[in-house]
């Protein structure tokens, strides 16, 4: 860094220049120059000054800063410059400091530590559990329909998560024209009685088909419902039974809805032959029925996709690890 200075009297004048010598980056002077020239004459005397000097400044030419180039590893006090570009790669509003590397590490172990805190919330907030009850027409057909054998076990269900500390919402929808639907909320055993009443008002549909959309439509009501009541994030479990390939399709779309609202989906496959089977109640043509009906599932269904067979609707409860 050189600094030039003139005195002029008449014809004559006397210039005289410091050069200063150092290793910028290192806060170390090597050494300091003063040179003296007497104008017209060619008189010139220089005088040179080794040293080892460590300097926490930096020199300045005029108003201007002498910046680093290249990305210097240490700190010698720049001001900020305010744009991207070499040595600025970690923060981008100012030069690289020195330890940067240690802070990035630091904030990748601290950045381990906070999602296991999430998990550990999450695991808190998930104690809310929503049961979604899409009753087809299999539930109401036969000489003993198995829907009272389906509300016991949604009873039992219900009794479990409340044992662990979950709120309960209960979501029945059943079949017809006008698909019907029938919630109410658990936060404590004395509520279950409010849900034994709210299962005893669903209605029997007039008519016996063979096909139903209350599985299409509880996915689609689902949405609703998590948007509008349930609290924060919560797991919401489909009991149920997929009757066609849309059905399917419209569960992996309300799956990825609800996952992006930070819901967990669940998918409890629950069909009349496998309550009759859990039970002591099926018949021959129902283990056929069983069978054919949850190979196309499974054969349809993406492994990523979280869907069960409910082998005891009690045992849900202790799945979900609440």
């Amino acid at each position: 860094v050189s600094s030039f200075t003139e005195l002029r009297e008449g014809l004559s004048a006397v210039a005289v220049r410091a050069t200063v010598k150092a290793l910028v980056g290192t806060h170390i002077v090597r050494g300091v120059t003063v040179g003296l020239r007497l104008l017209p004459a060619p008189i010139l005397a220089s005088v040179s000054i080794p040293t080892v000097t460590t300097i926490r400044v930096v020199p300045k030419v005029s108003s201007r800063i002498a910046l680093a180039r290249g990305g210097a590893p240490y700190d010698i006090g720049l001001r900020s410059v305010g744009t991207s570009g070499v040595g600025t790669s970690f923060y981008g509003t100012r030069e690289y400091r020195l330890g940067d590397e240690l802070r990035y590490v630091d904030w990748k172990a601290s950045s381990r530590l906070r999602r296991l805190v999430v998990k550990l919330f999450e695991r808190e907030v998930y104690r809310c559990v929503a049961l979604v009850v899409a009753l087809n027409y299999g539930f109401f057909r036969g000489s003993r329909p198995p829907l009272p054998r389906l509300f016991e076990g949604v009873v039992s269900l219900a009794t479990d998560l409340l044992r662990y500390g979950a709120e309960v919402l209960v979501a029945v929808v059943s079949p017809g024209k006008v698909a019907g639907l029938t919630y109410v909320k658990l936060r404590r055993a004395e509520d279950l009685a409010n849900l034994a009443e709210a299962l005893s008002r669903v209605e029997w549909p007039l008519e016996v088909a063979e096909e139903s959309l209350t599985y299409r439509t509880a996915l689609w009501l689902s949405l609703k419902l998590a948007t509008e009541l349930l609290p924060g994030r919560c797991t919401v479990i489909y009991l149920g039974e997929p009757e066609s390939d849309v059905d399917l399709v419209a569960s992996r779309l309300v799956a990825n809805s609800l996952r992006s609202l930070g819901y967990r989906p669940i998918f409890a496959l629950t069909s009349a032959e496998v309550v009759k089977l859990l039970y002591g109640e099926a018949e021959e043509g129902d283990l056929v029925v069983i069978a054919r009906k949850f190979s196309r599932v499974y054969r349809e269904v993406e492994p990523s996709e979280l869907f069960t067979i409910v082998e005891d609707l009690g045992s849900l409860a202790r799945f979900l690890h609440l």
